[in-house]
């Protein structure tokens, strides 16, 4: 707050603690709101007080935090990767061809090997 903000607080403060009214009715016919007139207040304090009570050395400003910093709280230790190494190879046939008996069978990647054996083993015993 600058000194001749201050100073208008101080005053306004004054005004209103010597009217002796709540502080919605002095700023009634105001051009401030009655939250300001407040803050006002706590910032200039002792200097403003009530005629006829004794003045109280000023102190600072009490700040209230809300909630913890995050600086107060504590820290997780940062995620610790290993070392990745891609290293390209050729890439393996997408299909295999296997002829049994005179019949080509396409045999891709993740085919069920139970069931082509199954395949192969039928196709050998109708050869015969």
């Amino acid at each position: 707050m600058t000194k001749h903000t201050r100073e208008k607080w101080a005053a306004r403060v004054r005004e209103w603690r010597a009217s002796g009214k709540s502080a919605e009715d002095f700023v009634a016919d105001k051009d401030y709101e009655v939250s300001s007139l407040r803050w006002a207040a706590s910032q200039v304090g002792a200097e403003t007080a009530r005629p006829g009570t004794p003045k109280k050395a000023p102190t600072a400003p009490v700040r209230r935090r809300l909630r913890p910093s995050r600086a107060s709280a504590p820290k997780a230790p940062a995620p610790r990767f290993a070392p990745v190494r891609v290293r390209r190879t050729p890439a393996p046939a997408a299909e295999l061809v296997v002829e049994v008996a005179g019949v080509r069978i396409r045999v891709a990647r993740g085919t069920d090997i139970t069931l082509l054996g199954d395949v192969v083993r039928a196709l050998q015993g109708s050869a015969r």
